[in-house]
């Protein structure tokens, strides 16, 4: 147990605000469990509110997707930036719940990531397109073109589309407002679909 006298500034539990075994080096009535229990549910709601299917299978198997996650994504490293979501679904495939993930989940996480990366990517691209090698159809999301404008995330299926990533998502950025190239996947480097 952390003593109280220890814990006077944020930075002293900073590296335990993403991972939930370290809720109990803390005692519970200390200010900074508060702070790594906000910091926990902020993360949790990032993850599931905008992908009910994740949700759906985590209440399914009595919440067991959460924490097992955070304490991997801790250890590997995992940047928990616009490919979050993507994370998520490959440390399920590596999972006992891997039989739960539809194409539905597949295309739920990458309008996710896409939204994500077209809200906060500040590089001259204007789009992205993901796709995952069990699916044919890419997600692709452009930035908005001015602060009035809504970014659209669209499903498409190309006629004779180039083949998908080898082994799970892939993504491009989009130069240009129109799709007119294809450059090749470049393969997100997840440690879970390296494990």
């Amino acid at each position: 147990m952390t003593s109280d006298h220890n814990l006077e500034r944020d930075c002293d539990v900073i590296s335990s605000m993403t991972r939930p075994s370290r809720e109990r080096d803390f005692n519970l009535s200390h200010r900074q469990q508060v702070r790594i229990n906000i910091a926990l549910r902020g993360t949790w709601h990032a993850i599931f509110d905008p992908c009910p299917s994740l949700q759906e299978i985590d209440d399914e198997n009595n919440g067991v997707i959460f924490r097992p996650f955070m304490e991997w994504a801790y250890e590997h490293r995992d940047p928990l930036d616009w490919t979050l979501h993507l994370s998520v679904y490959d440390w399920l495939a590596q999972s006992p719940l891997a039989g739960k993930l539809t194409k539905q989940v597949c295309r739920e996480v990458r309008a996710v990531a896409a939204a994500q990366w077209a809200a906060l990517d500040r590089s001259s691209f204007l789009g992205i397109a993901i796709a995952h090698s069990s699916d044919p159809t890419w997600t692709v999301a452009f930035k908005a073109r001015n602060v009035h404008l809504v970014r659209s995330i669209e499903e498409i299926n190309i006629g004779s589309p180039p083949s998908p990533p080898e082994n799970g998502f892939g993504y491009f950025l989009i130069p240009s407002w129109d799709l007119e190239t294809f450059p090749g996947w470049t393969l997100l480097n997840n440690a879970a679909s390296q494990n």
